[in-house]
């Protein structure tokens, strides 16, 4: 992942996708790939891994 901008496997042909990217630091990017001329959010690769389970219970 790292060096390239990743899709979500969830993304639609409606082109409303998250993207992300490992970051050299142990940090991850997220981005929309709609709006790509903004700054991503950029957060731990620890906290990222959070994330993705908390979206997999449902809990967001």
């Amino acid at each position: 992942m790292q060096d390239q901008w990743t899709r979500s496997s969830f993304c639609g042909h409606n082109g409303n996708c998250v993207e992300v990217r490992l970051l050299d630091d142990d940090m991850v990017a997220i981005r929309d790939s709609k709006n790509l001329g903004q700054q991503p959010l950029v957060i731990t690769a620890s906290a990222y891994r959070q994330l993705i389970e908390k979206v997999k219970r449902g809990d967001v």
